[in-house]
């Protein structure tokens, strides 16, 4: 009778050892954060559970002050895993196509957009050199390149668009109401109903209104602020540090707003100051498009709340009210200054 082999494990300094199967499709993760492959690591004695679950986790490995993992922690991590690698193996079969060719639409990794046809052999998890991340991938003849390629399954999206006689209702992007919306007109902030549509459609340009072109448009937002902004910290500049500081506080008011908890936020504080320093203008047109979603999905108009803010921004009662808070703002790091109802109450 043949005993079964044993599964290799990989070794984890402070906690249990991690089958190897499992450790093994973050390969390229290991080479980003350790310069080393999985078995080198293993010769010299492996990973920290830290340092293990940033691997498994595709992300970097920062040596920042945030909690210790436990070997619990790193136990229900390994769980996690597992089920994760159950569900890739039932992908791992052949596509049940019968040869058949499928035309769908695909971004490749250098961000090209086309219809592609291919005949899928088989679906996969795991990682090559044009796709580093560990994902689900789908190894296929292209039909017309006649050549095997591999293809990431996120890549792909609906080849046809919805039409009128699609039955998508959702909050539409701009006036707001739940209702049929059966095109997407990015121009109009997303999935528009038939009546703003026509009202788009039917509305006079504005050279026919007698309106300045751009006059209020999202383009010269931007330079309108940075004008009010100018009479508003007259005398008193500010600069990128106490700006920072702002857009965090109302990123958080906003999450409030939405009803995001107090754990909630610490636990993304804690998670996003585990991860590398992102560039300065990726970040803001993520945080940008970001906002735009959530006012899409929650049935605001972005415009229309920023326009609003900046109107009141602007009045003569705003300007002496912050101004009067801004004053006192020095030496309390990164929180406001302390409103003159405050001051009167000791605050």
């Amino acid at each position: 009778m043949t005993t079964p082999q044993a599964e290799p494990m990989f070794p984890i300094m402070g906690g249990p050892n991690v089958p190897w199967s499992l450790i093994a499709p973050y390969e390229a993760q290991a080479q980003k954060n350790h310069y080393q492959s999985l078995k080198r690591l293993a010769e010299r004695g492996g990973l920290s559970i830290c340092e293990a679950m940033a691997v498994m986790s595709s992300v970097a490995y920062e040596k920042r002050p945030i909690a210790k993992p436990s070997v619990e922690d790193w136990l229900d991590f390994i769980a996690d895993r597992k089920t994760r690698a159950d569900r890739r193996a039932a992908l791992a079969a052949p596509a049940a196509t019968g040869g058949e060719a499928i035309t769908a639409r695909y971004t490749n990794w250098r961000g090209e957009t086309a219809e592609r046809t291919f005949i899928p052999h088989r679906v996969y998890f795991g990682s090559n050199e044009w796709h580093p991340d560990p994902q689900v991938l789908i190894e296929a003849t292209d039909c017309e390149k006649g050549a095997l390629r591999t293809f990431a399954a996120s890549g792909f999206s609906p080849a046809t668009a919805f039409t009128y006689s699609s039955t998508q209702a959702t909050a539409c992007a701009a006036c707001g109401e739940h209702k049929h919306t059966p095109l997407s007109r990015d121009e109009m902030g997303g999935y528009v109903c038939l009546t703003c549509i026509d009202k788009r459609l039917n509305d006079p340009a504005p050279s026919e209104t007698g309106a300045s072109v751009g006059e209020k448009d999202e383009a010269n937002y931007q330079a309108r602020v940075a004008a009010a902004c100018d009479v508003l910290f007259d005398g008193d500049p500010t600069d990128v540090a106490e700006r920072r500081d702002r857009f965090a506080e109302e990123a958080n008011e906003v999450c409030q707003a939405f009803g995001m908890s107090r754990e909630d936020a610490h636990r993304l504080i804690d998670y996003t100051y585990c991860r590398p320093i992102g560039e300065p203008s990726k970040e803001i047109g993520a945080a940008m498009t970001t906002l735009a979603s959530l006012a899409r999905e929650a049935g605001h108009d972005l415009m229309a709340c920023a326009e609003a803010d900046l109107a009141k921004l602007v009045q003569p009662e705003t300007i002496a009210r912050i101004r009067a808070k801004r004053a006192t703002r020095h030496g309390r790091g990164p929180l406001p200054g302390l409103s003159p109802a405050a001051l009167a109450e000791g605050g």
